[in-house]
């Protein structure tokens, strides 16, 4: 016969006020997702893996070559995909509970990494600082893809992700053409910590002066660690024809200058007609 301990309200240890406290948080934090789904890592250096995305609402920037725009304005409803394949739609904001249980229904099948991504997911470290404890128990690595420009957001988490993807951006790609690499330099010297990599997006007739300083900021915080990937941007909105082949290669001699680790990739999961 099975031997079952019956738990009292006397048998229970009480919690403390911060023990209190800090469960009535957990139960009020909440984010905005635009959705959760699971599809294979379409860029840079891990390119292929099977990844679960989740992908937060809200930019701080506007990239002409911006591929989700149903990230950065608006509310509508989450989009949570099932193990089958179709999606559940749930009004925002979502409790940290209800991100909690989109991700580990797709987590019954293997994967190699949750994908943190938006928009700009550190936009809501607050709600990623209490969500990547419990997400780490489910064996996965902790990907950010992020675009570089908050490293002050980023020292907050960092000791809870594993590999970090930074944009650069290019001010000719902006909608405003502000310069951010000082942004960029302090955030790759925080996420330097982990597996990182830069990935600079490239447009047509692409500005080799500003490749270069990209790739000098990148060897000053690391030559020989850090690889730059180089990006061919996908036409898309306003960004309406891709670099040529000698734009590609006139960039990747101009940043391989500098550094000793430059990759040509594309997005392929666009090649192969994945989201």
């Amino acid at each position: 016969m099975a031997l079952f301990t019956l738990l009292t309200a006397e048998s229970v240890p009480p919690m403390s006020p911060s023990e209190r406290l800090e469960l009535r948080n957990r139960r009020k934090s909440q984010a905005h997702i635009v959705e959760v789904f699971s599809s294979f890592q379409g860029e840079g250096p891990h390119v292929g893996e099977r990844h679960i995305f989740l992908r937060f609402f809200a930019c701080n920037l506007r990239c002409r070559y911006c591929d989700t725009p149903e990230s950065l304005t608006g509310r509508p409803p989450a989009r949570l995909q099932k193990l089958s394949g179709e999606f559940d739609v749930q009004d925002n904001p979502l409790m940290l509970d209800e991100v909690e249980a989109a991700v580990r229904r797709l987590a019954g099948r293997p994967h190699d990494a949750l994908s943190l991504t938006g928009g700009e997911p550190l936009l809501q470290n607050d709600f990623l600082r209490e969500l990547l404890p419990e997400m780490q128990k489910l064996g996965l690595q902790m990907y950010l893809e992020t675009n570089g420009t908050l490293p002050e957001r980023l020292a907050s988490i960092i000791d809870l992700v594993d590999i970090v993807a930074m944009d650069i951006k290019l001010p000719e790609t902006l909608a405003d053409g502000r310069d951010w690499f000082g942004e960029h330099a302090a955030f790759l010297e925080i996420a330097s910590q982990k597996e990182v990599f830069a990935k600079l997006v490239l447009p047509p007739e692409p500005d080799l002066a500003e490749v270069r300083r990209a790739a000098q900021m990148i060897a000053g915080v690391s030559k020989e660690r850090i690889p730059l990937i180089l990006q061919p941007v996908t036409p898309f909105g306003r960004m309406t024809q891709a670099p040529s082949a000698s734009d590609i290669s006139a960039s990747y001699e101009a940043a391989r200058a500098v550094l000793r680790d430059v990759r040509v990739i594309g997005q392929t999961h666009k090649l192969i007609g994945l989201k």
